[in-house]
């Protein structure tokens, strides 16, 4: 019999054990803080060299900081738009017409479904 093709095998227990040991000893190895206790007086230290690396991830960040992003300007209108500016400050838009449309730049790049 040949051997199986690589996405079929199944791991030999040998090989779950030791990710298994290598696991737990790295959950063993971390520190439990206990509740209501003081932090360590090394927890200072730790927390200023850790805000420097997530500080620049921070900066490199583009995603907003709400879910709810109001439009920043009316890129373009096609068809009957009227009053398009109105839509960025909550007032009344009329859009008539099977081909009418109105564009509006939110000013973040971010995916996902719209609602006005």
């Amino acid at each position: 019999m040949g051997r199986r093709p690589l996405l079929h095998r199944t791991p030999c227990p040998g090989r779950l054990l030791g990710l298994a040991m290598v696991v737990s000893s790295a959950l063993a190895a971390a520190p439990v803080p206990s509740v209501g206790a003081s932090p360590p007086a090394s927890a200072g230290t730790s927390a200023t060299a850790t805000a420097g690396p997530r500080a620049a991830l921070d900066a490199l960040n583009y995603s907003p900081t709400s879910r709810t992003l109001k439009p920043t300007a009316v890129h373009t209108t096609s068809g009957i738009v009227e009053n398009p500016q109105n839509v960025l400050s909550g007032q009344p838009t009329r859009i008539s017409g099977s081909q009418s449309a109105i564009t509006l730049d939110f000013g973040k790049e971010v995916g996902g479904p719209t609602t006005l």
